[in-house]
């Protein structure tokens, strides 16, 4: 991919988070904050098209490198990770898949209603573990954090 179509993509991506920043009603500085999650998870989508070739498995790898930094932002900021994380998966939803899906159905071809139907349920449950996995290991190295912090004091 031309870098300058990579970087043209991931200013589109900025733009679509910030706009359901607003409509989220996210104010202030974490505003313009929140939408770098959605870029995160783009780019390594659009970098992984080139390594990875399952489209579940780029999902998930995506999805957690985007929780990494909704995890460690929060923290950061003293915001719940939700806050940033609903808007940073927000590229990666499969409403494409679920639209040909449906269209398949429709059209009465059962063969790509249930490729397209599995490759969207696979997506949308890569993002879900995704955003577990990452989520369970901060929990952990927190109380981890913790329990050595109170027996050190």
């Amino acid at each position: 991919m031309e870098i300058l179509n990579f970087v043209i993509t991931l200013l589109f991506a900025y733009i679509a988070c910030l706009g359901f920043g607003f409509i989220f009603h996210i104010r202030g500085k974490l505003l313009f904050i929140t939408p770098i999650g959605g870029v995160i998870i783009w780019s390594a989508e659009l970098i992984l098209q080139g390594v990875i070739s399952s489209v579940v498995v780029r999902a998930l790898v995506a999805t957690m490198a985007a929780a990494i930094f909704c995890e460690v932002i929060a923290r950061v900021l003293k915001v719940p990770v939700t806050v940033f994380m609903i808007i940073a998966i927000l590229p990666l939803v499969p409403g494409g898949g679920i639209y040909y899906t449906m269209q398949a159905c429709i059209n009465s071809d059962y063969a790509l209603f249930v490729t397209k139907g599995i490759e969207t349920i696979g997506i949308a449950g890569a993002i879900a573990v995704g955003m577990l996995l990452i989520s369970t290991f901060f929990r952990i190295g927190t109380t981890i954090a913790r329990h050595f912090k109170k027996n050190k004091a």
